[in-house]
């Protein structure tokens, strides 16, 4: 068994465990977000917004994440913080969750 630590073999295993221990931490284990193009998301507005269940904002990363009556979450990066408000007059009818952004202590 002492050789079995000395051997190359015992270093090669703690690297995959390790490996494997960081991949399954950082992989997310909730619900996978589809991502869609901004146009395929105002479509679906437009178009199906009786599908749309819920609209959250979170301006700090200038995303849209809509979740559908189905239960799919659909996740689209906008260009601006103006945009958001033309978004969120498309997205009157759902339910909107808007997430602060943080300033980090400026004035």
């Amino acid at each position: 068994m002492n050789r079995f630590f000395r051997s190359a073999l015992f270093p090669l295993i703690v690297i995959a465990a390790l490996v494997w221990l960081a991949i399954q931490t950082l992989s997310g284990h909730s619900h996978k977000t589809e991502k869609a193009t901004l146009s395929q998301v105002q479509q679906r507005i437009a178009s199906e917004s009786g599908t749309i269940k819920d609209a959250q904002f979170t301006p700090n990363k200038r995303e849209l994440t809509i979740e559908t009556t189905d239960g799919k979450k659909i996740s689209v990066h906008y260009p601006s913080d103006q945009y958001s408000v033309v978004l969120a007059t498309r997205t009157s009818s759902t339910t909107r969750k808007a997430q602060a952004p943080r300033h980090g202590g400026r004035s």
